[in-house]
């Protein structure tokens, strides 16, 4: 979900940048106006980083594992191995998209967080 919000249309990526943040918007946590919370782009930002470098990975490594080691008859080590293996490979190029893409994600997420913020008040 996450390359194909980086690498697709740029009005399909607003579109769905537009709805998660909704559905952040909806959640009591961020709906309080009353006390000051705002959806603001950091916690956008922070939030969609922490997706992409760390519970992607980890649920993959997981979930590799757990199913190399109960489901094929390979040993734990070649599992752990292979899972490894694949992180490394899309913890390099998530890296790379995250570079090149970051100024054009940034502007999107400020938009779209700033059109959601002006239509509460």
């Amino acid at each position: 979900m996450i390359l194909n919000i980086l690498l697709g249309d740029p009005h399909e990526r607003q579109f769905k940048i537009r709805e998660n943040i909704q559905i952040l918007s909806e959640k009591p946590a961020f709906n309080n106006l009353k006390e000051g919370i705002y959806i603001n782009a950091v916690k956008v930002k922070k939030l969609l980083y922490v997706f992409v470098h760390l519970v992607g990975p980890l649920s993959y490594f997981i979930i590799s594992t757990v199913w190399g080691t109960f489901f094929t008859t390979k040993s734990t080590f070649e599992n752990i191995s292979d899972s490894l293996s694949v992180m490394a490979i899309y913890h390099v190029f998530m890296s790379l998209l995250w570079f090149f893409y970051l100024d054009r994600l940034d502007k999107d997420i400020d938009q779209i967080t700033k059109e959601i913020n002006d239509n509460k008040m």
